[in-house]
This record gives structure tokens, C-alpha cells and sequence, in this order.
């Protein structure tokens, strides 16, 4: 292993430690090459892996493979961002240049979700103390630095109790996604572009 990718393993093992998470050798191994010896590439992997992480904390390889897979998840995150921008034309276009599985559509929903209750959390303390920056910064987990404007606008674009209905519908779609799965990429669509 290079020096480099040797420097990531311990960054890996703390990560994984600190959030309880069970993965294998295998994953790990995964992460250090996608990362490819970037502090800034495995950081992002490793918030993909937390996001999931709170509804399972033990991922398998195949979801540890899927979650970084770096083309696909640029998309997911884009559509997640976007729609949490409240770009209806940019979402539209990631959703009619990519054909989503039902794993995705399930992946689409969760980030949402977890990025969505993040949100919220900023709304509500910046409803506090009316100071954005100050909210981003103190906030944890930490936003990286440079998603910080995007998170801005995110937050400038929805009303508290609207994004909570919002964090309420996603579980009903995602029973919905569950039990229609032949439809389950309508489903999500028709729930993302319909602010």
C-alpha cells in the first residue's frame, strides 16, 4: 500500500469506530482506491456511507460498492442538492439522462431524507439566532466547506413546517417504492419534481 493510501486507513478505522459502523476488510480496501489518496474524495465517501448508515449499521460490500460508485453517486447527490435547491429544471434533467433502479430510487429517497433533516435542523436554529453562517459552521456533523452556499440556498428556499411534510411524505413514498417497484422510479420522480 502507498504511503498516501496508508495515511487514509487510519482516518477510515476512526470513522468507522466513532459511528459504529461494520464493514469489511474488502470495503475499506474499496474506499482507500476510490479515494485515491484525497482526503477531500474520502470524506465525501465516507458522509455517503454515514448518510446510509443511520438506517443500517452494517453494510455489506455490495452496498459499500454501490454507495461510491463515484459516476452514479455524482448523480444521486446532484438530484439530492438540486432538489433541495428547489431547481425543478436541473432535477428534471438528472432525472431524463439517468435510469435509476429500484435500489437507486430507495438510495434518492434516503438521502433526501437525511439531508432533508439536516436541513431542518439549520432552519430551525437559524429561526434562533437569524445568523446563516454562524448556523453552518457550529452545525453537526459539519457541512464541507464547499457544499456552504449550497446549503445556504437550501435553507433560503424552504419554510420549516413545509420541508417537515415534506420529511413525513418520504417514508410514505418510500412504503410506496417498496411495495410498487415496477413504478418506483415514477413514484420518486413524480414525488421530487412536485414541490
Amino acid at each position: 500500500m502507498k504511503m498516501i493510501q496508508k495515511s487514509l486507513l487510519p482516518i477510515i478505522n476512526n470513522f468507522i469506530r466513532k459511528n459504529e459502523i461494520k464493514i469489511s476488510r474488502e470495503s475499506i480496501n474499496l474506499l482507500i482506491e476510490r479515494a485515491n489518496g484525497s482526503r477531500d474524495s474520502l470524506h465525501k465517501e465516507l458522509e455517503k456511507i454515514y448518510n446510509y448508515s443511520i438506517s443500517d449499521k452494517n453494510l455489506q460490500h455490495e452496498i459499500v460498492k454501490k454507495l461510491t460508485n463515484l459516476s452514479e453517486n455524482i448523480d444521486i447527490n446532484e438530484l439530492v442538492d438540486q432538489y433541495l435547491i428547489k431547481n425543478t429544471k436541473h432535477v428534471t434533467k438528472i432525472l431524463n439522462e439517468n435510469n435509476y433502479s429500484d435500489e437507486d430510487c430507495i438510495l434518492i429517497l434516503r438521502m433526501i431524507l437525511i439531508k432533508s433533516k439536516r436541513l431542518l435542523a439549520i432552519i430551525e436554529k437559524y429561526n434562533e439566532v437569524r445568523n446563516i453562517d454562524e448556523v453552518i459552521t457550529n452545525i453537526r456533523p459539519p457541512v464541507f466547506w464547499k457544499d456552504k452556499e449550497r446549503v445556504k440556498k437550501q435553507a433560503n428556499n424552504w419554510d420549516f413546517n413545509e420541508l417537515k411534510r415534506k420529511i413525513y411524505q418520504i417514508s410514505e413514498i418510500e412504503t410506496l417504492v417498496k411495495t410498487n417497484s415496477k413504478n418506483s422510479l415514477n413514484i420518486v420522480s413524480n414525488f421530487i419534481v412536485n414541490y
